[in-house]
């Protein structure tokens, strides 16, 4: 996301501010798309000492480095398990930090009912095995159940959870209602960033992504653009995953492949689909999760990773959610 903090509290002084203003240049966002020869027009100054200004801003907003130590130690501890044992061993703990993970599939294939899974893993308490921490869900489809989110808790627990653990437990869970059109996205986005300083968020869940997408196609790039900075940018800022759900189309990619669609086919690669959105949108998940259903059985598999290649894992939903078949380890999907 552009950087919007004024330039007064990156430091410049209170008559550079007001000379830049009266350019219409405000906030370091603003500094960075402007010439050169025009800052140094508006502070008066020589170019080398309106470069060197520049160069200041530039530092106060870019990102400071980490070194690869810290970074390992951020990876042990930032995952969220998704309860899934197989699927957190293979991640190394769970779902990724400060990345997007995408739970793509058709209607039915359960990817609801692992965001559920999801909120509890913050949730619930430490002594039942969560981070005990809050969870936002952004129920774009109105599909949150707070019945069957409490069923699942019970269900974890072997039904020795108390009733005021339930209740605490859903009281971490921050359902936010879906904006009613595509150009209401971005302050629904700054809200939950608002959300983000004030709890302490383990994980956010939009679900789904693609429910605003339908219908008029003319702004859809620049709107998911938008949307994936500022999906990135709470992921980033807040050292929290950030998981979205996305629905399928038909058409796309070999099944098992890294290509960014990430095919989905069902029994015997009959019927090939695609995560919806597109290449643009694609390219800003970091992990892909597809999930799929046929007659005989259901799926799960890791389409998209940066450390992990293809798997396949085979589930049931069950009272608890999604339960892999103990029977069947990870395989390797056909190529």
């Amino acid at each position: 996301m552009a950087d919007t903090r004024s330039l007064a509290q990156l430091g410049a002084s209170t008559s550079d501010a007001a000379r830049l203003a009266a350019r219409g240049v405000r906030t370091a966002a603003d500094l960075m798309r402007t010439d050169l020869l025009d800052v140094a027009d508006a502070l008066r100054a020589s170019v080398p000492e309106a470069s060197r200004a520049l160069c200041r801003v530039a530092k106060a907003v870019a990102p400071a480095a980490s070194d690869a130590a810290s970074l390992r130690k951020k990876d042990a501890s930032g995952h969220l398990p998704t309860k899934l044992s197989p699927l957190d061993e293979a991640m190394r703990g769970g779902l990724p930090a400060r990345a997007i993970t995408e739970l793509a599939g058709p209607a039915g294939a359960g990817k609801t009912q692992m965001c559920f899974a999801l909120l509890l893993s913050a949730a619930l308490p430490i002594k039942h095995g969560g981070k005990e921490r809050c969870a936002v869900y952004v129920d774009a489809e109105r599909k949150f159940s707070a019945k069957r989110v409490a069923e699942m808790a019970r269900a974890w627990t072997g039904g020795t959870m108390q009733e005021s653990d339930v209740q605490v437990t859903l009281a971490r869970m921050r359902v936010v209602p879906p904006p009613e059109r595509v150009e209401d996205m971005a302050p629904l986005l700054l809200g939950l960033e608002q959300m983000m300083i004030e709890d302490r968020v383990a994980v956010v869940v939009m679900d789904s992504v693609a429910v605003l997408m339908r219908g008029d196609a003319s702004h859809r790039h620049d709107v998911l653009g938008a949307q994936a900075s500022a999906l990135r940018h709470l992921a980033e800022s807040f050292d929290v995953p950030v998981v979205v759900t996305n629905q399928v189309v038909g058409g796309g990619a070999s099944v098992g492949s890294h290509q960014p669609f990430g095919a989905i086919a069902s029994e015997g690669g009959e019927a090939e689909v695609a995560a919806a959105l597109g290449v643009r949108w694609a390219h800003a998940v970091h992990t892909r999760l597809t999930l799929s259903r046929t007659t005989t059985c259901r799926c799960l598999t890791v389409a998209k990773s940066p450390c992990l290649p293809p798997l396949r894992f085979s589930f049931r939903i069950t009272i608890a959610g999604l339960v892999f078949h103990p029977s069947d380890g990870a395989k390797m999907p056909p190529l």
